[in-house]
């Protein structure tokens, strides 16, 4: 937690523990941008249930037409709380500021990747194959 919110922190520069007499490095990470990814698989599960409480009074149709536009990717709805329910500790999420989610990539989405750009790396590997005269 400390390293996240700015200390000063030694550092090995062989790395591991090994040599317990070497000298470390002292890195400050108060400028470093941290950025902290996960899979959180499930998670859609907290946020449906979080849409699916039933409301009462002015608004309620607002939120039904909310629920309704986010069926198809619930992710567009996640909230601070919806992580911690899910399990972070909030002292760890509020070293984080912001939350960004990632659209899935499909099968059409790879094969792009793979093949379209100007280095892909499918062209790649045919260009190494064809040097052994392999198509």
């Amino acid at each position: 937690m400390k390293l996240l919110e700015g200390t000063i922190s030694s550092v090995p520069p062989q790395g591991g523990r090994k040599h317990p007499q070497q000298e470390y490095i002292q890195v400050d990470t108060s400028n470093i941008l941290f950025i902290v990814g996960g899979a959180f698989d499930g998670i859609e599960d907290v946020i449906r249930d979080r849409l699916g409480e039933s409301m009462i009074g002015f608004g309620h149709e607002d939120q039904q037409e909310k629920q309704q536009f986010n069926k198809k990717n619930p992710l567009t709805q996640l909230t601070d709380q919806d992580v911690i329910k899910f399990g972070l500790i909030p002292e760890f999420l509020g070293r984080l500021p912001i939350i960004s989610i990632l659209n899935p990539l499909y099968e059409d989405d790879l094969v792009k990747i793979l093949t379209k750009p100007k280095n892909a790396l499918v062209k790649q590997y045919k260009a190494l194959l064809a040097l052994d005269g392999v198509q």
